[in-house]
């Protein structure tokens, strides 16, 4: 029974990844975090990509487009996504760019260990190196959902549309949900007596990853993300900014030209909206552009 289990097993899998080869099946997210595994796995694994420049970044960098930045340049980023994570993923991918650009702005936010674990422990490793199927990107409950969705979405919308919506909207009486965008990272926003001790550590941290960069031949750049007024000169991103030229002189490290904060909007003060990642992607390229040319 558990041999005749085990050459089924074999036989689907076998199957499945042929159906994924020959087909040029895309990887499918099902969930937000799973993107950040895609995209690392992509990385760690696809030779297409091994020589690129990596873009790391955490959820404000998320939504830059990748299509549109100079050729070999690949983005790490995502929700819950910390630029250590990105160093570490590089680092242990044993994988040397010639140009890595951090994000600025989310320093203090933590690494996950957990993320790295799980990505490089060895059985899971080497399964998902040589297996394509085997990767999270392709796993078949996703596939299945993506194949049915370019068939439902259109009915989905209409539903939405023409029923939900204005359903909604008679029950709470035609009046619009009152939104207060100070809600939003209300905590982040309080901390304007933030120990500067917790950002020392956050540099110090964020200089030990750059140095093990270096040691493998990157060079480093940095580049800010736009946030809106309210965040960009409150404390916390004010000391930010200061402590970066103590701990990476300018003399040493490409520093990106800062966006003009107020040529871009966002709609949680954070997080920029489709319309301003289009325009800052745009922008971005453009400095990264002229850095990889020198």
């Amino acid at each position: 029974m558990i041999k005749r289990s085990f050459l089924c097993a074999l036989v689907l899998v076998t199957i499945y990844g042929l159906f994924i080869r020959y087909f040029s099946v895309k990887p499918v997210v099902q969930y937000t975090l799973q993107d950040n595994l895609v995209r690392a796995q992509n990385y760690m694994y696809d030779d297409a990509v091994k020589g690129d420049d990596v873009m790391i970044g955490t959820s404000m960098s998320a939504k830059i487009k990748q299509e549109k930045l100079p050729k070999n340049v690949y983005i790490l980023a995502g929700a819950g996504f910390s630029v250590y994570d990105g160093m570490s993923l590089i680092i242990n991918s044993e994988r040397h760019p010639k140009y890595v650009f951090i994000e600025e702005n989310s320093i203090l936010l933590p690494e996950r260990p957990d993320y790295i674990k799980y990505l490089f422990n060895l059985p899971d490793y080497y399964r998902k190196k040589y297996v394509t199927s085997m990767r999270d990107g392709y796993q078949p409950a996703g596939e299945f959902y993506s194949s049915v969705f370019i068939h439902t979405a259109p009915r989905i919308q209409w539903f939405t549309h023409y029923l939900f919506n204005p359903a909604i909207r008679v029950f709470y009486k035609g009046k619009i949900l009152p939104v207060n965008p100070n809600d939003y990272y209300a905590r982040e926003k309080m901390q304007s007596t933030t120990d500067t001790n917790l950002v020392k550590a956050a540099f110090a941290r964020l200089k030990k990853k750059v140095s093990e960069l270096e040691e493998g031949g990157t060079k480093v750049c940095f580049y800010r993300v736009p946030n809106a007024p309210k965040v960009h000169f409150s404390f916390v991103s004010i000391t930010i900014m200061n402590y970066f030229p103590r701990y990476f002189p300018a003399s040493k490290y490409t520093y990106l030209a800062n966006p003009d904060i107020y040529a871009y909007h966002e709609d949680d003060q954070i997080h920029m909206d489709d319309t301003s990642c289009i325009k800052f992607t745009g922008f971005i390229a453009g400095k990264i552009a002229a850095v990889i040319k020198k």
